[in-house]
C-alpha cells in the first residue's frame, strides 16, 4: 500500500514537472519569436541617436532560427552569429562587416561596440532593449515593419 502511495506522488509530481517546462518551453519560443525581425535603432547607451548625422539607417536583424544577425551601423554592414538566446539571454559573436569611411565614424564604432558587449535582452511595448553584463543598457531599438532595407 505505502509503495502504491508513494508511485502515485512521484506520477503527480512527474506530470506537473512535465507540465511546467512545457510553459517554460512557450514562453522562450514566445521570446525567440518576438526578437525575430528587423529593428531600428533608438539608443546607444541611454543616448538618443540623432539619425541627421548618419549614412543609411541603423537597423539590426534577427534571425533565431539560423542563429545569424545582420544590420547597419549607420554607415556600414555587418553580420555576425548569435551564440545563445533564450528568455533573457542573447549573446553575439563572430562579426564581419564592411569597412567604408564615413563622416561620423564615432557613432558606427560605439554600436559595434556596444553589440560585442550585449549579455541580455527585454522586449517592452514593441522596443528591444540590449544589455552588457552588468545589466546597463547598451542599445535600444524599436521594432521595424520594413522588410528588407
Amino acid at each position: 500500500m505505502k509503495l502504491q502511495l508513494l508511485l502515485c506522488v512521484i506520477l503527480l509530481t512527474s506530470c506537473q514537472s512535465v507540465k511546467n517546462a512545457a510553459i517554460i518551453d512557450k514562453t522562450m519560443l514566445s521570446n525567440k519569436t518576438e526578437l525575430n525581425g528587423i529593428w531600428a535603432l533608438n539608443s546607444i547607451n541611454g543616448e538618443a541617436l540623432n539619425t541627421k548625422i548618419l549614412i543609411k539607417k541603423a537597423i539590426l536583424e534577427l534571425d533565431i532560427s539560423n542563429n545569424r544577425v545582420s544590420g547597419n551601423d549607420g554607415c556600414n554592414r555587418f553580420t555576425g552569429k548569435i551564440d545563445k538566446v533564450d528568455t533573457l539571454v542573447l549573446v553575439f559573436s563572430k562579426f564581419i562587416g564592411t569597412e567604408m569611411a564615413c563622416p561620423n565614424m564615432e557613432v558606427s564604432s560605439a554600436i559595434n561596440q556596444a553589440l560585442r558587449q550585449v549579455q541580455s535582452y527585454k522586449i517592452e511595448d514593441s522596443q528591444l532593449f540590449l544589455y552588457d553584463a552588468n545589466k546597463k543598457e547598451v542599445l535600444n531599438y524599436k521594432q521595424d515593419l520594413k522588410k528588407r532595407y
